[in-house]
Formats: C-alpha cells, structure tokens, sequence
C-alpha cells in the first residue's frame, strides 16, 4: 500500500534495502573496517527515515503502523541505552 500511495517513501525504503544487501555482500570481499566506515552513516539516515514512514502511515490510520512505529522506537532506544 505504501508503493501505491507515496512512491517516493517507498524508494527511499529500498534504497537503503539494497544498501544493506549490497554491504552484506561487501563485507565478504573487502575488509569489515571499510564497511563499516559505510554501514554506520546509512543506519543513521536510515532509522530517522524508518521512524518517520512509520509515524506518517500511523497519521493515515495505517493499524500495522502502531505496531512498527512502537517497535522501531523500543529498538532505537534499546541500542541508545546500551
């Protein structure tokens, strides 16, 4: 339903899709100090992004929404405490 109704949150949710297969192939092949000069930028755009498709398909009354925006924020916070 997001590919249908906002095209744009929908590539930008599999661009960083791609990204993730694409380091997780890398990884075999270059050392994992240059991945993860790589990863660690992408997952902090990524989470931002993550939280807000969640938050505005929970403003469009998307029920499994709730569900994703609750999770994703206990997982944010969980790897922020520790």
């Amino acid at each position: 339903e997001l590919k249908k109704n906002t095209i744009w949150l929908y590539r930008l949710i599999l661009t960083f899709t791609f990204l993730g297969a694409l380091y997780a192939v890398l990884i075999l092949i270059i050392p994992y100090s240059i991945v993860a000069q790589l990863v660690y930028p992408t997952i902090l755009l990524s989470f931002p992004c993550l939280l807000f498709v969640g938050l505005y398909r929970l403003k469009s009354n998307y029920r499994p929404a709730q569900k994703f925006t609750l999770a994703l924020l206990l997982f944010i916070l969980g790897g922020i405490t520790t």
